[in-house]
């Protein structure tokens, strides 16, 4: 069952009785309860079973069980026959739901996402699908793929295979599942994911990740936990402002009046950018509603608190949310590598080799090989550039081959 979707109130016929709760067969508290004098004992359990419940956000690796999200409870009362116990399972998350949800239907039938179902990704964006299995499951995957000036499809293929009673955070980035298809002279397009049983019968959804290669100024990403116990990536390409909000504290010091301390406070306003359809403003909705969000910071999730957000739609119009947030660990003190992403580019004259601060932004157009593939290129931002012998250019371990136009400068 659904954490979210447990009874708010469970009801049991007695007198005054110790109840015990238990969780994965250890003791977690034990209360008496007195009845409401129709010898009804009345508890209230959910808030306290969801809490107990944990996703973990996921850094690295390929598939990660989510052992806190999942647990085995027991409510133990004292019957005339005895001591008797009620047990079950919780998954967290929940439905918004006005009857009963059968949890398992819906565990079997969905990833535990309310992303939309064709979700345009970058190459190297991190990318995670998370699935309870009800029963034998399977993950496999079939890529589309241009060969030959030809659209092709692959035949499916299993890329995990999935414990039982477990839930699972999967590694989709589509650098890791078009591994297996990359072929020279093919150029991906998109690859299809669903949920097969051990006899190969589709299960859930397909969950399609399309890439593309369109540049925004302002990219960032997000990874949070849903509200159906999922790990979700979120991308916001709207305008981020960073404002410095620091308090200080002073205090008279003889004749002088000095300062003693300072309240670190950095936050930043991020902008979403439009939506293109209601699934990704639910989909955001489900972002804010979240107790659990990182950024990705140089590659890497580091968790964020959010302050406040201004969210109001229109049907009738283009719609952006704006939200405020910091970084849940700040320090006053500065980083070297940080201070140089953050300083201005380069001037639009590129003139030698840059010095230690500057940005180079290189855009490259038209088809290129990365690793053996075909592929288009993403803006690589760097502060070195090392040409290599003959018609290749090698920036930042990437080889720009000979036909490719460069495009260095701030854009």
């Amino acid at each position: 069952m659904l954490s979210g979707n447990f009874p708010e109130e469970v009801t049991f016929q007695g007198n005054s009785e110790v109840v015990s709760i238990f969780m994965n067969g250890q003791l977690l508290l034990e209360e008496i309860y007195e009845h409401d004098g129709n010898n009804l004992i009345h508890l209230k359990l959910r808030d306290l079973f969801h809490s107990l419940l944990e996703t973990v956000i996921p850094s690295a690796g390929n598939l990660l069980i989510q052992e806190a999200s999942v647990a085995d409870f027991g409510i133990q009362i004292q019957e005339q026959t005895g001591p008797v116990t009620y047990s079950f399972r919780l998954v967290k998350g929940g439905i918004d739901s006005a009857g009963i949800v059968d949890s398992t239907t819906f565990l079997m039938g969905n990833f535990l996402t309310w992303k939309p179902q064709v979700k345009k990704v970058k190459y190297l964006d991190p990318q995670w699908l998370t699935y309870y299995s009800v029963q034998e499951a399977r993950l496999v995957i079939q890529a589309t793929y241009q060969e030959n000036d030809e659209m092709l499809t692959s035949e499916p293929v299993l890329v995990y295979t999935l414990p039982l009673g477990k839930k699972c955070s999967m590694n989709v980035k589509f650098e890791h599942l078009w591994a297996g298809f990359a072929q020279e002279g093919r150029s991906p397009y998109y690859i299809d994911c669903w949920i097969a049983d051990e006899g190969e019968d589709k299960k859930t959804y397909t969950q399609r990740y399309v890439l593309m290669d369109e540049y925004h100024e302002f990219d960032d990403l997000f990874v949070f936990e849903n509200s159906l116990g999922g790990v979700d990536v979120i991308r916001f390409t709207g305008e981020i402002e960073n404002q410095v909000n620091h308090e200080f504290k002073s205090a008279l010091f003889g004749e002088e009046t000095r300062e003693y301390d300072m309240v670190f406070s950095r936050e930043f306003v991020k902008n979403t950018g439009y939506f293109r359809n209601g699934y990704e403003l639910l989909w955001t909705n489900d972002f804010l509603a979240s107790l659990c969000r990182y950024q990705y910071v140089s590659g890497m999730p580091v968790r964020i608190v959010l302050k406040s957000f201004e969210a109001k739609d229109i049907k009738t119009e283009l719609n952006h949310y704006n939200f405020t947030f910091s970084l849940s660990k700040q320090s006053r003190y500065l980083n070297g590598t940080a201070v140089a992403g953050e300083l201005p580019g380069m001037m639009t004259e590129f003139s030698g080799m840059p010095a230690v601060w500057d940005d180079i932004y290189v855009r490259v157009f038209g088809d290129q090989v990365v690793d053996g593939m075909k592929t288009f290129l993403q803006p690589v931002r760097t502060n070195q550039v090392v040409p290599a012998s003959g018609p290749d250019l090698i920036l930042n371990e990437l080889t720009i081959k000979d036909g490719g136009i460069i495009d260095c400068g701030e854009f």
